[in-house]
């Protein structure tokens, strides 16, 4: 494949061919605008840079291109997912997802926020690098050189606890 040794105008010319392929393929995932074009466009970043990996044995371009472009989506969505799991943000910035009455959005912040400080420093940390930084679990644990089963337990503790500090069960 040209691609492979560095042939900008072939890489171009494939840009042309399959960006409204992708971009249909990518629809599927309800992702917005700015994300799904951000998702197409690293997909043929990877194509760039790792275009020795396609094998036409295998299967077509266009099929190299939307598995990885599957797999670009599924990740984006699961990170959305982690950040928005228990409502972790940035407290200062968080919105509220539904309306709520004056000052509550603002005392369920506060609560939050002072449930993850009195997390013990394991559960604290990894629950900031989850929820704050949008770190997958093996990224933690390379991070902490944990275990990933390790790291993948702790958040399910933090979790529990902050749920029941927030809806005072604890």
């Amino acid at each position: 494949m040209a691609i492979s040794t560095g042939d900008r105008d072939a890489l171009g010319e494939v840009y042309r061919r399959y960006t409204t392929a992708m971009h249909a393929v990518g629809r599927n995932f309800r992702l917005r605008n700015e994300e799904l074009g951000d998702v197409v466009h690293d997909v043929f970043l990877e194509l760039w840079q790792k275009a020795h990996e396609f094998d036409p044995e295998r299967g077509s371009l266009l099929t190299w291109l939307a598995v990885r472009l599957r797999s670009r989506c599924i990740d984006r969505i699961r990170k959305e997912d982690r950040r928005s799991d228990l409502l972790i943000q940035n407290p200062d910035t968080m919105l509220p997802r539904k309306m709520t009455p004056p000052g509550t959005a603002t005392v369920q912040r506060n609560r939050l926020r002072q449930a993850v400080q009195d997390l013990d420093e394991d559960l604290r940390e990894i629950t900031k690098l989850a929820y704050y930084d949008g770190a997958s679990t093996s990224e933690i644990a390379t991070h902490l050189n944990l275990p990933q089963g390790t790291v993948k337990s702790r958040m399910r503790r933090a979790r529990e606890i902050l749920y029941a500090a927030m809806t005072d069960t604890l």
